[in-house]
């Protein structure tokens, strides 16, 4: 998990600091297939086996597909405009849309450790988003 924040930061980083040459639609297309190219990876490594897929789960994965490029151009767009300690803590608000449709469409199960770690996750990008108060300091 903290691999995976890592890599989220960094492609968030990049995505501000990428030239501006590169239009938002590239950026997204090749941020939507490096996150593909990673999945493959890790089910590879741990040792997933592939199944056939019914034509209803297609649907639903092809629908996930598009609404996710779309997501995920709309993300970079506003992480090279607006600033990143501002757009940041929204960007993981997916999350609930990520378990939403897990449960709806796929069957899958809330833990109390999915609970957890998204608000872990959630909270911890949202406090950062408040300003700090001012202190006094102890010398004056």
């Amino acid at each position: 998990m903290v691999l995976a924040r890592l890599g989220f930061a960094g492609r968030d980083l990049g995505s501000q600091a990428a030239s501006p040459i590169i239009s938002d639609n590239h950026l997204g297309f090749y941020g939507f297939v490096s996150v593909t190219l990673a999945g493959l990876i890790y089910s590879g490594w741990a040792g997933a086996a592939y199944v056939p897929l019914s034509t209803r789960t297609l649907i639903y994965i092809l629908s996930l597909i598009f609404v996710g490029c779309f997501s995920y151009f709309a993300l970079i767009r506003a992480m090279r405009i607006g600033d990143v300690s501002f757009v940041t803590p929204f960007r993981y608000t997916r999350i609930l849309f990520g378990v939403a449709a897990g449960v709806l469409l796929f069957g899958e199960a809330v833990t109390i450790w999915l609970i957890i770690g998204s608000l872990i996750i959630i909270g911890s990008d949202f406090f950062l988003l408040c300003p700090p108060t001012q202190k006094k300091n102890l010398f004056g």
